[in-house]
């Protein structure tokens, strides 16, 4: 399994039991060196470049949060990588921030967003500067753009998460 942007180790904590039981190994990816460094989790952590890591026959990876940080061209080229490497039965989970839909329903999705994270008791000036600081380095997947096979399984405003299954 991979977790691709694996940070401090969310992925691997949250999957920790099933990773033991099932016999698992985990590699979890991470451009950072500080956070290769603090990941904290099962497996092990590699400082790599996820569009240039040599991956080997995988059944599962975890994309999450992490492709809306890549470049459009760059993503896709790594979508059908991954595609490529995927074992007969494996899985490609995507949880990621889409574009929003134009008109008001744009405006309600991110309001709902920032109201979450005020509910979560985030500062709205914290907010407001990390929203600020995403612009032209954050782009979201477009609608589609993860393939007619991905299925949709998760949706809070533009936040989605998508599966892809290799039959």
């Amino acid at each position: 399994m991979y977790d691709i942007g694996a940070g401090t180790g969310n992925i691997g904590r949250a999957l920790a039991n099933t990773l033991q039981t099932r016999v698992a190994a985990l590699v979890a990816l991470d451009e950072s060196p500080d956070m290769v460094a603090a990941y904290d989790a099962p497996g092990t952590a590699e400082r790599a470049n996820a569009e240039l890591f040599d991956y080997q026959p995988f059944d599962v990876a975890i994309a999450f949060l992490t492709l809306m940080f890549l470049a459009v061209p760059t993503r896709r080229e790594l979508l059908h990588r991954l595609r490529q490497t995927m074992r007969p039965g494996g899985a490609i989970i995507v949880m990621d921030k889409e574009v929003s839909p134009g008109g008001y329903s744009a405006t309600v999705l991110a309001r709902l967003t920032w109201a979450a994270k005020v509910a979560q008791g985030v500062p709205p000036a914290e907010i407001a500067e990390k929203e600020l600081m995403l612009v032209g380095v954050q782009r979201p997947l477009y609608r589609g753009e993860l393939g007619k096979d991905a299925v949709e399984v998760f949706r809070f405003g533009d936040f989605t998460g998508h599966i892809i299954e290799k039959k």
